[in-house]
């Protein structure tokens, strides 16, 4: 026989079992029940102390009465990795807001923590949610209750801050609001529901700008609390010149766009080794600086503005790595690679500068220098050569009666400093102009209309060696009248009986703008490329170029 256990409750199983069972199964069926005495241990899991929880959304919430919030806790290690624990939410004022076990608050009260389904709306107030395990407490985030937000405004106001600026109309006329660049001025947000300001129940507002290139918007918060500025405030500071739209947001509600405008730029000044507006003489492979003067309509003297750098001339007088780019330095560097000479400017050309503004529907155009500083570029101490390369083609294969079958067009470079002839680039039909860009790196060769439309633009890398055909543009047939500075987009014009015509062509990416301007016999570029002026016959054309 077995022996069982002598307390109580071993007593009362070894009973049950004399009781119950036979002597032929009682060894079967005392080891089947011996478990009634439950010999095996409880596990339990341990979890480790967290550092640290973070608690979403964190620091301010507005919510209606009777709305529903998520919340999200991740314990975290020391080293910021997220870990796994069992976490439990709190709400400083359960009557404003009540928080379930699964992290889902209500403004109001739930009707079950565990399993929460109906949330009664409750009263307005603040209350503040953390979570909470091991002893370990999340920063709380603090919750407004309020009535229903059905609009905001936005109005400027007067700040204490003593570097806040009250907002002025920058000399565009009465409605405008405006900064010049790197002032600052303070705007006041309020919340109404059915008619009732409601602002100081509502919390923090969230600020936008729609181009933070215009305007930078700092609001005031927990993390970011700014001296001087009240709750609702807004501190609006104005950077590149140009308008923009800004307005306030709180659950879920935005306010109407308010126009906020960075003074924009009147005039520019450029000027030389400091003082110099005139002519300057500088030595090939030199440089010098030339400094602008940037004005806004405000009258006020601003720097960092994005201006556009243009070279009349950029081989002879270079202003950066590409002709007509943005600078915001406060002056720039003009190299003088090669001898001649040219002219530099630095306009306000949009989008980059005066961003947006409108005059009524005009677009203000590009604001131009009073001054464009003229370089003049003589030699050096260098006693090297400078060398030219020269480049001509036959035009007769058009005109040669009877004999144009088997009559092959070609290039020829010459070089100039040892009048010897180069190989000859074969050109794909007939030229009629010849035009280079101000770089010297392209040669760019027009050909008559005709021929079923298989003639074209030609375009000649010369750089290369040895130089050849890069490109045939078909759709711009006609006379090469000018090419802009920054050496890619052509004018030509079209010499078909009808229509006639004139194309811009980007031959950087072999697209072709149609100019229904007839007769055509001269054109030129502004500096910065933006305008072609053309004229045709007695009629002088200034055309606006969307993207020369």
């Amino acid at each position: 026989m077995l022996a069982l256990p002598t307390t109580a409750t071993h007593r009362e199983c070894k009973s049950r079992v004399a009781s119950l069972f036979t002597a032929t199964t009682i060894f079967f069926l005392v080891a089947g029940l011996c478990g009634c005495h439950g010999t095996s241990a409880t596990r339990t899991t341990e979890f480790p102390v967290p550092a640290n929880i973070v608690l979403s959304p964190a620091e301010i919430v507005s919510l209606d009465i009777g709305a529903i919030q998520s919340f999200t806790a991740t314990p975290q290690n020391a080293q910021k990795a997220a870990i796994t624990e069992p976490v439990s939410f709190a709400s400083t004022n359960t009557a404003v807001v009540t928080i379930a076990d699964n992290g889902l608050a209500c403004a109001g009260s739930w009707d079950s923590l565990s399993n929460p389904q109906i949330c009664t709306p409750g009263r307005v107030g603040v209350a503040q949610v953390t979570a909470n395990t091991k002893g370990v407490s999340s920063p709380p985030t603090i919750v407004y209750v309020h009535q229903h937000v059905d609009s905001i405004t936005v109005t400027a106001v007067t700040a204490t801050l003593k570097d806040f600026t009250s907002p002025t109309d920058c000399g565009l006329g009465a409605g405008v609001i405006g900064l010049s660049k790197d002032q600052s001025a303070a705007f006041q947000a309020a919340a109404f529901s059915r008619g009732v300001d409601i602002t100081s129940t509502v919390g923090t507002f969230t600020w936008q700008t729609l181009n933070a290139n215009v305007a930078a918007i700092i609001s005031a918060s927990l993390s970011n609390p700014i001296t001087g500025l009240l709750a609702g405030q807004a501190k609006v500071t104005a950077h590149t010149p140009g308008t923009t739209s800004i307005f306030a947001s709180v659950s879920n509600v935005n306010s109407m766009p308010v126009d906020f405008t960075a003074c924009p730029v009147q005039s520019i000044t450029l000027t030389a080794n400091g003082s110099i507006t005139g002519p300057i003489v500088v030595k090939k492979g030199a440089s010098t600086p030339i400094t602008p003067t940037v004005v806004d309509t405000q009258g006020n003297a601003i720097t960092g503005i994005p201006l556009s750098w243009c070279s009349s001339d950029p081989a002879s007088v270079s202003v950066g790595s590409n002709n007509c780019s943005t600078n915001t330095g406060s002056s720039v560097s003009a190299s003088t690679p090669l001898i001649g000479g040219g002219s530099v400017m630095a306009s306000c050309t949009p989008p980059n500068c005066n961003i947006g503004l409108q005059i009524g529907p005009q677009t203000v155009l590009p604001i131009y220098p009073q001054n464009a500083l003229q370089v003049v570029v003589t030699p050096g101490t260098s006693t090297t050569v400078q060398t030219t390369t020269v480049f001509v083609s036959t035009t007769d294969c058009d005109h040669m009666p009877g004999i144009t079958t088997g009559c092959n067009t070609a290039v020829l470079p010459i070089d100039t400093s040892k009048n010897t002839v180069g190989s000859p680039v074969s050109l794909p039909a007939t030229p009629n102009s010849l035009l280079f860009n101000r770089q010297g790196t392209k040669a760019f060769l027009g050909t008559n209309s005709g021929l079923f439309g298989t003639r074209g633009l030609m375009v000649v890398n010369a750089s290369g060696n040895p130089p050849s055909v890069s490109a045939f543009i078909k759709a711009a047939p006609g006379k090469v009248l000018a090419v802009a500075p920054d050496g890619n987009h052509v004018i030509v014009s079209d010499t078909a009986d009808t229509p006639k015509q004139v194309f811009v062509v980007d031959t950087s990416s072999n697209t072709t703008v149609s100019l229904q301007i007839a007769g055509a016999t001269a054109a030129d570029f502004s500096p910065d490329g933006l305008k072609a002026y053309i004229l045709a016959g007695d009629t002088f054309t200034f055309t606006p170029l969307s993207d020369p």
